[in-house]
């Protein structure tokens, strides 16, 4: 339903209690307003659409949603405080209301956000749904418009320790959008079934999920805001469901070659497409973060990363159109794979190579590589000297 179409109910008293001042933005499934409490109080209230409110199970599935957001207590989770139905049938929640803004909005306010603040929100993130994972409780549509930023100068008062912090939107609805038993019936009437830009793979072929998805979910939200991009993108919205569902998604230093190699190496796993090669929960993936926020190597990943990868491969040096690495002769090349992704890290045990080359070296272990080399294309700055280079290479 559009913004248009939802905003017939502003002005009007649902209840003889709350009187819907505003349209703060409609989805496919509901809209939500701020409320005006008789008493005063203002809250928002979201109202499942007419179409969803025509379903029996839609409507039992929204209460019980909803009584199991609110069965956790979580700073991160958005309070529910009522639910009722509206003279027309529709059931509604009464929920607190947030003075702030969305990620979308701030990333588009801002023109991007820097990594540290990627890192901390993600962090806020995934202490809720660790909270909720534990109660049996999935999100499905973990996406930067679903989660709001408050306590920043917008009305709002700062979270403990000070700061903006992020609030995870849109608990009460999460199962009904994936729920198998509806998606027949979601499908003929026309309802969005979450988000593909954000769906793994399984979620985008219409599979049972499990809290993996949301942290897959998480892991391309990250990836949006650090490479200012999808996972996949496509001319039409059925062309993106089908490569959600098909493709890997691209290792994140592929699009994003600055992001440094701990925050890729967190990404990549997140986006695993086997979700077995993903985080098995979200404190794991918590853990990693808060150690990228210390400035220290991903444990979780790294170790992940390290039983994945092959031994260190030896390179045959070849001449280099602009020289050797170093006046003493060829440098001494090891091959770590970073990830489980594409990404291969090049670690010089030596000096710096020439600044501008490109520099070819032969691959000795057919049976890994698809390619019989690799290129190494460095940027114009030489890297410090004694200080080991990694880089991004192409197989």
């Amino acid at each position: 339903m559009s913004s248009e179409t939802a905003s017939h109910r502003v002005g009007t008293t649902i209840r003889n209690k709350w009187t819907l001042e505003r349209l703060l933005g409609a989805g496919g499934m509901a809209a939500v307003y701020v409320g005006v409490h008789r008493i005063g109080r203002r809250d928002a209230l979201k109202i499942l659409h007419p179409q969803a409110a025509q379903s029996k199970e839609i409507c039992d599935r929204f209460e019980r949603e909803a009584q199991a957001a609110n069965r956790f207590r979580h700073p991160g989770a958005v309070e529910i405080r009522d639910i009722d139905v509206a003279e027309d049938g529709a059931p509604f929640l009464v929920m607190e209301l947030l003075e702030g803004e969305s990620l979308a909005q701030r990333e588009r306010r801002l023109g991007g956000l820097p990594l540290a603040e990627v890192l901390r929100f993600t962090a806020q993130v995934l202490d809720t749904l660790a909270a909720a994972h534990a109660q049996g409780i999935i999100h499905r549509d973990i996406k930067p418009p679903n989660l709001y930023v408050v306590g920043d100068g917008a009305g709002d008062a700062p979270a403990q320790g000070g700061g903006p912090r992020i609030k995870v939107l849109d608990f009460g609805l999460a199962r009904i959008r994936q729920d198998s038993s509806l998606q027949g019936e979601l499908t003929r009437m026309g309802l969005v079934l979450g988000t593909t830009p954000y769906m793994p793979p399984e979620q985008a072929k219409g599979r049972d999920i499990d809290a993996r998805a949301d942290l897959f979910a998480v892991g391309a939200t990250m990836f949006r805001l650090i490479a200012g991009r999808h996972v996949h993108e496509a001319s039409t919205d059925f062309d993106l469901l089908l490569k959600m569902g098909r493709e890997p998604a691209p290792p994140l230093a592929q699009r994003a070659p600055y992001a440094p190699r701990d925050v890729c190496l967190v990404v990549d796993r997140a986006l695993a497409f086997d979700r077995d090669q993903r985080y098995p929960d979200a404190r794991q993936m918590l853990e990693d973060v808060r150690a990228l926020l210390r400035s220290e190597p991903p444990p979780c990943a790294s170790r992940f990363a390290h039983a994945l990868a092959p031994d260190a491969i030896t390179l045959r040096e070849q001449p280099s159109p602009r020289g050797a690495a170093d006046e003493g002769g060829p440098a001494t090349i090891a091959v770590h794979p970073a990830s489980v992704s594409t990404s291969i890290a090049v670690d010089w045990s030596d000096e710096p190579p020439v600044s501008g080359g490109s520099i070819t070296k032969e691959w000795v272990r057919p049976e890994a590589a698809k390619e019989d080399s690799i290129a190494v294309d460095w940027s114009d700055e030489p890297l410090d000297a004694g200080a080991p280079a990694s880089r991004p290479a192409r197989r």
